[in-house]
């Protein structure tokens, strides 16, 4: 790290990106296991004593309605989500599966802090670590629309076959991402029929909602609970950040151009015909002053020498 601070090879903006990078994956992956040593422990605990207890109502609703095991199977299988619903095991990937939703705002809910300590950490990890990651998702979107805008401009010289300056580049590498990022959201709409089981229309809503950070938790991807859930999430949340990222620059040129063309409109024009009549009556009773100072001076002179005269 600190040979990239000293190099001078390395651009600022790359050396700015890959310090913000590697933070980030340290802060993704050590709070994983941060958060894993904390709440596992504690999970497992209450899984057990849940197990404990659903085996003496197992024998007490058995004894009682003369149930087999297997009908007393069938009844825990329809209770089971309920029973375990807030309490997934604090594996690493489980914990990863935390970090990113916490790091990124997307906060499914699915897997959430119990214990004290945990919650406290939860905080002072997001007061740091949220930052980082929207900073760091801000150098790659940057980044990647800088590339963009350099083979756009290549390729359009190429065609004209002259050194020309891209019109509209902003507009193009806006619609140039937007394609992007929703050939991603389809694809892994399409992907999530097999792995969740869901149509086409559910799936690009719940990508939708992740990839904007949104995260309602009523749609959970399977990506997000394993170990490498950057299959799509993190490429479709660096595509977000370009598409945001060309969208400020594109509005901006915009908001731009128009206060630029806005200073040409009749009214302001009034305004400005209004401020040279106002600066040509000033300029005018300035004169008149000056001719009337001018006068009474004369006067002042014609008096003086009279007087010497006398």
């Amino acid at each position: 790290m600190s040979y990239l601070c000293r190099s001078n090879c390395v651009s600022k903006e790359t050396k700015i990106f890959l310090i913000r990078f590697s933070l980030f994956l340290g802060f993704l992956y050590g709070g994983a296991f941060l958060f894993m040593m904390i709440e596992e422990e504690a999970t497992k605990e209450q899984i057990e004593k849940n197990k404990a207890e659903l085996e003496i109502l197992k024998n007490i609703t058995m004894d009682k309605y003369n149930m087999t095991d297997d009908e007393f199977g069938i009844l825990v299988n329809k209770l089971k989500t309920t029973a375990y619903a807030n309490l997934p095991e604090w594996s690493f990937e489980h914990a990863t599966s935390f970090t990113l939703q916490l790091l990124t705002t997307i906060g499914y809910g699915n897997i959430t802090p119990r214990t004290a300590a945990g919650q406290i950490i939860t905080i002072v990890y997001a007061i740091f670590g949220i930052p980082l990651t929207i900073l760091t998702l801000k150098s790659i979107g940057e980044g990647y629309n800088s590339m963009v805008k350099w083979l756009i401009t290549k390729f359009e010289n190429c065609l004209c076959r002259k050194q020309n300056e891209s019109k509209n580049l902003e507009l193009k590498v806006l619609l140039g991402n937007i394609f992007v990022l929703t050939s991603i959201v389809f694809s892994a709409a399409a992907a999530s029929q097999a792995t969740n089981g869901w149509s086409i229309r559910q799936g690009v809503y719940v990508w939708f909602i992740t990839l904007t950070t949104v995260g309602f938790g009523d749609f959970v991807p399977e990506a997000m609970m394993k170990i490498q859930p950057s299959e799509w999430i993190i490429p479709g949340l660096c595509f977000m950040a370009g598409v945001v990222d060309s969208m400020v620059e594109y509005f901006t040129k915009a908001d731009f151009e128009l206060n630029r063309n806005n200073s040409k409109c009749f009214c302001c024009n009034n305004s400005l015909q209004s401020v040279q009549v106002e600066d040509d009556g000033t300029r005018k009773h300035s004169s008149n002053d000056l001719g009337l100072e001018e006068a009474h001076q004369q006067r002042r002179d014609a008096r003086s020498t009279g007087d010497t005269k006398f």
